[in-house]
C-alpha cells in the first residue's frame, strides 16, 4: 500500500532535528537554571512551569533585539 505522505527530503528532516535540538538544548538549560536555585519545597512542575516562563522571556528578549 503506497502512503499518502509524500517523502521528506534528507535536508529537509535533518533541518527540522536541528531546530528541534536546539530549542530543546535551550529549554533544559531554562530548567537547570531553574533547578540551581535550589528552592526547597517546589515540585518539579513547578520548575518545570518556571522554566517553560524563562524560556518564552528568552525568545521574547531575543525577538525584541532582531527588530
Amino acid at each position: 500500500k503506497k502512503s499518502s505522505c509524500p517523502e521528506r527530503n534528507t535536508n529537509a528532516i535533518n533541518c527540522h532535528y536541528t531546530t528541534i535540538n536546539r530549542e530543546t538544548s535551550k529549554f533544559c538549560g531554562c530548567l537547570q537554571q531553574i533547578l540551581n536555585r535550589q528552592e526547597s519545597g517546589r515540585t518539579i512542575e513547578e520548575n518545570t512551569n518556571d522554566a517553560h516562563i524563562l524560556f518564552k522571556e528568552m525568545d521574547l528578549k531575543k525577538r525584541s533585539l532582531s527588530h
